[in-house]
């Protein structure tokens, strides 16, 4: 059998990709699967050493399989978590800009995308309650915003913002959001978990 052994701390800050070195026997090739399909590809050196090249990590825990093969011999399999953390400013700096017309269209395979908008709170009280709200971020000027999404928020983060809040937040898509109006019909619209917030103008 192929011997492997995979070393080092596999986590990494701000960055996107991340080397992985191990050992395995003297010549095998070795490569490593990431979970959307990439393969990474190296060659033990005469002392079993090799190392691995990951990029493209996306944001949060990657799983990864390392898989040790030669021929004639059987193969070992390895599964390792890959983490990819990022600061508040390297968070904010990944937020993609996208129009609300991209954002509704399909919200669900928008899934994990981290996103930014400027926006006014639409709603923010008894009937959302403390840890969401739903703000309109389409500035259509004059004072007038359109085009909602109901937004998952620490309160902690949101002690200063009221209705009318115009803020700064950025968050990865959830999904599509489903709820009760003051009417009593139902509405969907894109829901986003904040992890940043800033009050621009008007908090409380």
């Amino acid at each position: 059998m192929v011997t492997l052994s995979i070393q080092g701390d596999w986590s990494v800050t701000d960055a996107s990709s991340l080397a992985v070195a191990g050992t395995a026997s003297a010549g095998a090739t070795v490569e490593a699967t990431l979970p959307a399909g990439t393969t990474v590809t190296a060659t033990a050196n005469a002392t079993g050493a090799f190392t691995l090249q990951l990029t493209n990590l996306a944001v949060g825990s990657n799983g990864v399989v390392v898989e040790a093969s030669m021929t004639g011999y059987q193969p070992s399999v390895a599964s390792i978590f890959v983490t990819r953390t990022l600061d508040e400013a390297g968070y904010e700096a990944s937020a993609a800009s996208m129009s609300y017309d991209q954002l509704v269209k399909d919200p669900a395979s928008l899934a994990g995308t981290i996103v930014t908008y400027q926006a006014q709170v639409f709603q923010y009280d008894t009937n959302t309650g403390k840890a969401n709200f739903i703000a309109s971020v389409t500035n259509d000027g004059y004072g007038i915003w359109s085009d909602n999404i109901w937004a998952d928020v620490d309160p902690s983060a949101a002690a200063n913002v009221c209705d009318n809040t115009i803020i700064q937040f950025w968050g990865p898509v959830v999904g599509p959001y489903t709820y009760t109006t003051s009417l009593g019909g139902s509405l969907t619209i894109p829901e986003i978990n904040i992890m940043y917030l800033t009050v621009l103008s008007g908090g409380c």
